[in-house]
């Protein structure tokens, strides 16, 4: 498996209802960490949240450590009480839009940081979800595995324009070649495109839902990701995150981006 020493798992906590989760981070190839992720149980549900911090910005890790903070702030400051929560999740989107695009280091100055974010919020029987970037939410539900939000990056924006008979095949055949450059994220100070749940999912018995960041994926299909989820029995689900960059690791030797990945599991 590689250095297993690397991989950081998460303790499962007490939850109050019918939810089991499994949490796991680990570093890959990299020299930093710049992924972030939390869960967090609440009177009303449990909060998860998977953050990547952008390699290709300076100081990812501060801006997925920043996201993951505030928005569980904000959870746990703003009522929930007489709003939808499709308004509730932008609301926290800019707010968390603007609390990364404001970091700044010693001498003031802004850091210029950013990250992508999956999050989803359950009181067991409902779930919500809002996304931004390329970190993944997927919906794990009697055999079928399906992607609950979209990789906002420049190949989504173009197939979009092609859909729409904007550009022509030739056109989007020359832009798909920075296909996998995000459009969106978190610090923008701007946020404009974003998912979230227009209405509640309802849940179901057996339901898992599978929040990571793109180094699970690039390094493992849907089919092997729902496979291993699959696998794992309610009773040892805690083992899920971990088995999942364990399939990471018994592949061939390569360069992998930090992966984590945050899993539930609704028992009842």
């Amino acid at each position: 498996m590689g250095d297993v020493k690397t991989v950081r798992l998460f303790e499962m906590p007490k939850l109050p209802f019918n939810i089991k989760v499994s949490a796991a981070s680990v570093t890959g190839t990299r020299r930093y960490q710049e992924d972030s992720l939390l869960y967090q149980a609440m009177p009303d549900g449990v909060l998860g949240v998977v953050c990547d911090g952008m390699g290709g910005l300076a100081h990812g890790d501060k801006a997925s450590s920043c996201a993951v903070h505030s928005l569980l702030h904000y959870f746990k400051t703003m009522s929930r009480t007489d709003v939808s929560m499709e308004l509730y999740w932008k609301e926290a989107f800019r707010f968390l839009d603007e609390e990364v695009a404001g970091l700044k280091n010693s001498r003031g100055e802004r850091l210029g940081a950013g990250t992508t974010i999956a999050a989803v919020f359950s009181d067991g029987r409902e779930l919500t979800f809002a996304s931004a970037g390329d970190s993944m939410i997927y919906l794990l539900r009697r055999g079928s595995f399906r992607e609950l939000v979209r990789m906002h990056n420049y190949r989504w924006m173009l197939e979009e324009k092609l859909k729409g008979q904007r550009i022509s095949l030739a056109e989007y055949q020359e832009g798909v070649k920075k296909g996998e450059a995000l459009i969106t994220y978190l610090g923008m100070n701007g946020l404009e495109i974003w998912d979230c749940s227009a209405k509640s999912l309802s849940i179901e018995k057996g339901d898992k839902v599978i929040l990571c960041s793109d180094g699970l994926y690039r390094a493992l299909s849907s089919s092997q990701i729902q496979d291993i989820v699959e696998s794992c029995p309610e009773e040892d689900f805690e083992k899920a995150a971990l088995e999942l960059i364990r399939a990471v690791f018994q592949g061939p030797p390569r360069n992998l981006d930090n992966i984590s990945v945050l899993c539930f599991c609704f028992t009842d």
